[in-house]
């Protein structure tokens, strides 16, 4: 579902047309039968990418349908991942929406896989098969050191083709978006997929440290953000031990300057 604010949003009350996924009234994947969770309940809420939603696992399946079960009585969990997320989206998602569902924590998610979505807005531009083509908004580091929100023109199913293909729109992405496809990458990124070497040879590492401040700092709000709410707020770090996007150095990152700051946070690696 397009949004104006987050890019793209689970709709309410469905389920997906080929996967074991479905939708609660208010948007959010379920976590337990329908009326089943005293809505009284003190609520913890989740928020970002596809490991919080849990892609690949039916409702049943979902660690955080686990979660319930495990404080049935107790607790209401509520899974605000969506597919596709980064932390920045998810970290929008928790400001949209955290007072409607009341939660008393917020945990937000990051994992490696979520790093360069950091820095992107036309995920095609990240990854070619990439499924979800509108463009999303995101953080840039600001002139004092902050971070401040850029908005892409809103993207939908109807005018998604004119506005990539207006001038305007790729002069904007050539601008903000790390990935676009300037002629000069072009050429490097097919030169190395002929050779073979676009898993071997790395032309990222300024990207890869531009991605890792802004991690931070959208963590850092998230924190700022939740304090203001008087609620507690949690980075939960999801592992990855294999593929393209083993976890480790960015890992390390985060917690430094985390620990730095006397905060809580999740190491899901242990």
């Amino acid at each position: 579902l397009p949004s104006r604010v987050l890019g793209w949003d689970l709709a309410p009350s469905v389920s997906h047309s080929r996967l074991p996924y479905s939708t609660d009234i208010q948007g959010f994947r379920r976590t337990a039968p329908d009326g089943s969770v005293d809505p009284k309940l003190p609520t913890v809420a989740f928020w970002g990418d596809s490991l919080v939603h849990g892609d690949e696992q039916s409702n049943e399946q979902s660690w955080l349908w686990k979660l319930q079960e495990r404080f049935s009585g107790r607790l209401r969990i509520v899974n605000g991942g969506v597919p596709g997320y980064g932390s920045d989206q998810g970290l929008l998602r928790c400001l949209q929406r955290a007072d409607e569902v009341n939660s008393k924590v917020n945990f937000l998610s990051y994992a490696t896989s979520d790093l360069f979505r950091h820095v992107n807005i036309a995920r095609p531009c990240l990854n070619h098969a990439a499924d979800v083509p509108f463009l999303k908004p995101r953080y840039i580091i600001n002139s004092v050191g902050g971070i401040e929100r850029v908005n892409p023109p809103y993207t939908d199913f109807d005018n998604i083709v004119d506005v990539i293909r207006d001038p305007a729109t790729r002069d904007f992405l050539a601008h903000h978006d790390a990935f676009f496809p300037r002629p000069l990458m072009q050429i490097s990124e097919k030169v190395l997929r002929h050779l073979d070497l676009d898993l071997v040879i790395d032309l990222r590492k300024k990207r890869y440290r531009e991605a890792l401040e802004i991690t931070w700092k959208i963590f850092d709000k998230f924190l700022k953000e939740c304090d203001k709410r008087h609620v507690l707020g949690v980075p939960i770090l999801l592992p990855m031990f294999w593929g393209l996007h083993p976890s480790g150095g960015d890992f390390d990152f985060l917690i430094e300057h985390l620990e730095q700051k006397g905060q809580p946070y999740l190491d899901l690696r242990k």
